[in-house]
């Protein structure tokens, strides 16, 4: 974890103010100087590995076809549309050209669903020497300790929401983490309090939250003392960093989460 905490992700590579999961927008996140970018990898029909985090093409390009039907040439000629209109499409950029632009400046978070691309990412991730700026993010423990185990030097949490039904509560996700040897927990902010992060802190895991845009609970999030924040608006983050004491004692409403252990 960087020396300043909390570490600042961009989520989606800068979803909040350029075309998400293209190179444009990991540019950017390097220019602001945030700690770590999150991107969602998807694989095409040929093995071909994107930035995508939808199972079709629609939402981010307009086009229907669903990514791992269509082959990969035409994957990468299609252009995410922008949200602003003064930015212009950019294309659909392979995972293996992010990580070459990103070299190490900063953390690479990538995040996936479909645990069969998981051999193709791990041998990207060894033959780029990208190991020890890789955050691994999966939701499975067995495959979240794997990626751990087969790229030395990285980092894998374990992913923790409400609706996965896995686990009762972030604190049961922590417990899982200490016994795997992974780095800690990758949840969903609105669960998050003092008591998980002393918790964690305590067995000597992290907390990283996703994906919070509101400043105020920014705030609150750095001054109990979380070790990363994701945001679709990583300079506010940045920015929250800069005027935000820590404290474990901070006044942030506790949810009750009762520790089983």
């Amino acid at each position: 974890m960087p020396a300043l905490k909390p570490a600042v992700v961009s989520h989606r590579a800068h979803e909040g103010t350029h075309p998400e999961n293209t190179l444009l927008g990991v540019q950017a996140a390097l220019d602001d100087g945030v700690d770590a970018i999150e991107v969602d990898v998807r694989r095409t029909i040929d093995g071909g590995l994107i930035l995508m985090h939808d199972a079709t093409f629609a939402r981010t390009t307009g086009d229907r076809r669903v990514v791992d039907q269509t082959p990969f040439a035409e994957a990468v000629a299609l252009q995410v549309r922008p949200q602003d209109p003064e930015q212009q499409p950019q294309p659909v950029p392979m995972l293996e050209d992010a990580l070459r632009l990103i070299d190490g400046r900063a953390a690479v978070v990538l995040d996936f669903v479909d645990e069969a691309i998981a051999d193709d990412l791990i041998a990207l991730v060894q033959r780029s020497g990208a190991a020890s700026w890789t955050w691994w993010t999966s939701h499975n423990p067995r495959l979240a300790t794997r990626l751990a185990s087969e790229t030395p030097g990285s980092k894998s949490y374990l992913g923790w929401a409400a609706s996965d039904g896995r686990y009762a509560s972030p604190i049961d996700a922590l417990e899982v983490c200490a016994r795997r040897g992974l780095a800690g927990i990758m949840a969903d902010h609105a669960y998050i309090d003092e008591t998980v992060v002393r918790l964690a802190h305590r067995d000597g895991l992290e907390v990283a939250v996703w994906t919070v845009n509101d400043l105020k609970r920014m705030a609150s999030l750095a001054r109990i003392g979380v070790d990363a924040i994701t945001s679709d608006y990583p300079r506010a983050v940045l920015h929250v960093r800069e005027r935000t004491p820590r404290s474990e004692a901070a006044r942030t409403p506790s949810l009750r989460w009762e520790h089983r252990g």
